[in-house]
Order: structure tokens, then sequence, then C-alpha cells
């Protein structure tokens, strides 16, 4: 036996000798433990558009506020555009102004937490459980508001939107490859969903559902009082069945795209795709925030018996208020459907879809925007568009070399786009800010307007969260052997000029 053979089997005999014996190792346990005191709050709490946007209590000198908030529009002040001209020893035509009544209803929101007194016990010295859970509940209601300030939609009519039934599909176009797909007939459904219909959709397993994208047409909820609330799901009726063309490319590899015309203010939309032309038989697919889809495969998946071929309409939600994009599409706002199509350079440096929109806003209203926002994707294809354009003296931007010692020479790459001109203002050249919105999908972009247009209007604001009772805690008492915090918030979205606002919508990024 060799040296080194020697000196490896002492190695393993000293080895089985410390597992074998009893005596003290890192796996008995007697180690410290080092924790860090307090938890980390590690969740991004963005609400760009709440956190500006002013929040107002009564406005009536006795404190009174009802169930709604009430005023009357005049939009248009000689309504028959009565001419000026007159004959001496005459008096002027008479005109006849355009009133408009408004109103804006106080819907109540809650969160509830609970915190069982051992958990509160167990984690005395390291952490107050009870603040925590406090302040966790406060974080999820500014997260939760944001969304309902954009997107809430009541239902009602004038300021709400009832989707209906979504139209019939369309074939668009089919390729031999990038798909699974075998010659013959596909037959497609669609359902619009609603911001919160799409949210249901993409986290169903946070929602009650099974932990896939899935289509919730009715959501119910359990509340920390042992009650229960069904809520509608943010979802249209689904459209008729359409017949896409028969595939033939003679592979198994074949893919097709499919249409649906386009909803104001959906936010995405739900496809169902199979084989059997019946209702309710077809299986759902996939959801796009564009309303295209690119059918690459036939799904096993199944939806709820009461919602696929269902007649029902599960779009609004009457116990929410109407949010920014909701009122502006009911409200006489731009709205424009790319239906799939990308965003265009203007040549100089613009973007066309922005600049028809600006122009718009000015020809109808004489107002312009003040802020743009959009999801990630379409925040993407705007720097593109815009810094691809081509100005009439050549390239409309500059790069600049750091010229100091330490960086000589140094380009930071990734340009980005924080602004777009508009040429359509009065005075002209109205820097628009662009900006990433966490509650706006991609294939959308929303141009908000967030002061008030009209100077000597009375319009105190251009919007505002008018509260019924702002944020209150309240500390029920204990029943079982738990805490038990709510904080409720009864509110609503005031808007007066509901139509300075744009939706372009269905953009490929």
């Amino acid at each position: 036996m060799g040296l080194q053979q020697q000196v490896e089997q002492s190695i393993q005999a000293f080895l089985s000798l410390q597992k074998a014996g009893p005596g003290i190792s890192v796996s008995t346990g007697l180690v410290f433990y080092d924790l860090e005191a307090e938890a980390k709050f590690q969740y991004p709490v963005l609400a760009p558009i709440r956190k500006t946007m002013p929040r107002i209590g009564s406005t009536n000198p006795m404190g009174g506020q009802g169930l709604a908030a009430h005023w009357n529009a005049i939009t248009n002040p000689n309504t028959g555009n009565v001419p000026l001209e007159a004959s001496e020893g005459q008096s002027g035509g008479l005109i006849q102004p355009t009133v408009v009544p408004r109103i804006a209803t106080y819907k109540l929101l809650a969160l509830d937490n609970v915190v069982t007194w051992q958990a509160e016990w167990s984690g005395v010295g390291y952490e107050d459980v009870r603040s925590a859970a406090q302040r966790m509940t406060l974080d999820s209601m500014i997260l939760g508001e944001e969304p309902r300030l954009l997107w809430g939609n009541s239902g009602t009519a004038g300021v709400g939107l009832n989707f209906g039934q979504a139209n019939t599909p369309t074939y668009v176009s089919q390729s031999n490859s990038g798909g699974t797909l075998s010659n013959g007939v596909c037959y497609v459904a669609v359902a619009a969903l609603t911001y919160q219909g799409y949210q249901f959709a993409i986290a169903p397993a946070a929602n009650g559902g099974g932990g896939s994208v899935a289509v919730i047409a009715q959501y119910t909820k359990a509340n920390g009082d042992g009650t229960s609330l069904t809520m509608n799901g943010g979802v249209s009726q689904v459209s008729a069945i359409g017949s896409m063309t028969t595939l033939s490319g003679g592979s198994a590899l074949q893919s097709f795209v499919a249409q649906t015309k386009a909803i104001p203010g959906a936010a995405a939309y739900a496809w169902f795709v199979g084989t059997t032309n019946a209702a309710g038989s077809l299986p759902f697919n996939q959801i796009t925030t564009i309303n295209q889809a690119t059918v690459t495969a036939i799904t096993t998946a199944t939806q709820a018996a009461n919602y696929t071929g269902s007649a029902t309409d599960y779009s609004a939600n009457p116990l929410a208020f109407d949010g920014l994009i909701t009122q502006g599409v009911a409200g006489g706002g731009y709205f424009k459907s790319l239906d799939g199509a990308a965003l265009t350079s203007d040549g100089a440096n613009g973007c066309v879809e922005i600049n028809t929109a600006f122009k718009y806003f000015w020809d109808v209203y004489k107002i312009s925007p003040t802020h743009i926002w959009a999801g990630s994707g379409t925040i993407n294809a705007i720097t593109k568009v815009i810094l691809s354009g081509t100005n009439v003296g050549g390239v409309g931007y500059r790069v600049e070399l750091d010229n100091s010692p330490g960086s000589l020479g140094g380009l930071v790459g990734t340009a980005f786009v924080s602004s777009v001109n508009n040429r359509f203002a009065l005075g002209a050249r109205k820097p628009v800010p662009i900006d990433i919105h966490p509650n706006i999908p991609d294939g959308h972009l929303f141009m908000d307007l967030e002061i008030n247009p009209y100077p000597s209007s009375n319009i105190p604001y251009a919007r505002a969260v008018r509260t019924l009772r702002d944020y209150f805690q309240v500390l029920w008492a204990p029943t079982t052997a738990l805490y038990r915090n709510s904080i409720f918030s009864a509110e609503m979205l005031q808007l007066y000029v509901p139509y300075g606002l744009g939706l372009i919508s269905n953009i490929s990024n």
C-alpha cells in the first residue's frame, strides 16, 4: 500500500469517527441565528397619478356632501352659432347655451388584515406585527386605488362603459411556420376585458383561480367580517364564433392571426380557439393586450360553464367609481385603435399617431394634453419611432461626449424620449412629458390633462379625488383570538374635462 492510499484511509477513518460520535455538530442546532430586526417592505408603491391628484373633502359651508357631487357643464355658450351682425337700431340675436348635468357618486373602498394574538406575542423584540399589518393594508389601498383612478368602470350611462358583446373575430393572415397547427378549419371567439378583468385573468391564483391564466366572469371575495361579496369580473359577453380560413400549408407547423373590432376602453382580449363550431366548446387559448392574436396551437384548457358562450356582459362593476380613461372614452375624449399596427414616424422626429391626437384636441377643444403615460413596450416603441425619424435638415438630435479627464471619450448608451413637443398648441412647441406607468398594459397610450385648460371657467381643478370620508382605520374589538384592522375610504373621481383625455389602443410594439 502506497503512502497516498494510507493518508486517504486515515482521513476517511477520522471522518467516520466524527459522524458516528454523539458529540455536537452544526446539525445539533446550537448556532446563532442572525436575523435583522424589522421586516423589510420590499415592494414598490407606485401610484404616480394618485400622488399628484388633490384629495378634497366637503366644499359645502354646512359640511354636507350627500351621496354624490353634482354640477352643470356649459359646453357651448352659443349652440346655434347665431351670427353677430346686426342692423342699426336693432338688438342682437338670442343665443342658447348647451348645458350638460354631471354627477359623480361616492363609492366605498375597504381592505382588512388580521394578526393572531400568538403572532403578536411571538414578534415582540423583532417586529411590531400589528403595525406592520396596518402599513401593508394602507399600502395595498394605495396600490389598488391607482388602477381604479385610471380604469375604474361603473357602467353608469354617460361616464361608465358597458362592453356588451365582443365583435366576431375575423381572419387576418396565416403562416406555414411558427406553430403546431395542421391543415383544417379553426374557429375563434373572443371577449373584451376591462383592466380589472385583465388583472383577474393574469393572476388567478391570487384570486381563487387554479394558478394559470384564465378568465374569471365573476369574482367572489371573502371579507374580514365573515361575509362575502360577488362582483363582475370585467369581461364582456363572448362574441359570436368566427370561422378562420382553412389552413392549407401542408405541414403541422402552421399558425394564423385573428382580429376583432376594438371596443373603446378595453384593456385586453381573451381568445377561445378550437375545431368545433359550437358555443361553449372552444377552449381558452390566450390573452392579448391588443385586439389581435397569433394562434400557434389549440389548447385543451376549459373555462367555467357560466362564462364561455354566455349571453351575459360582466364588464361593468357598479360598486366602482369611473376612472380617467373610462370617463374620457365615454365623455367625448380622443380614442384611436391601431388594430395591431405599429406607431409611425412623421419624418421629422415625431410620431404620426401622437400628432394626430394633438391636432384633434386643438381643432375640437382648443386644448393640449399635459402628460402621456404608456406601458414599457409602448414607451420603447415611441423612443424608436421618434429617434429613427428623419429631420428635414438631418438627424434631429445630437450626441455629446463627456470630455472630463475621468471619462474622456465616454459615451452613455440608450437614448430615450422624455417628452414630445405639441405643435398644435397656442404658442406652439409645448413639451408634453412621456412616462412609463405600472397600470397601463403594453399596446396602450394614455393622454392626460392635469390642469384646468379654461382659466375663467369656474373650474377649481381639472380633476380631484373627492372624499366623503378619506382613509380611516377601524381596530375591531376581538371576538376570536386575533386582531382585525380595516382601512376604509369613501371617494370618487370628479373629472370636469373628460373630453381632454385620450387613449390610443392596440399598438403593436
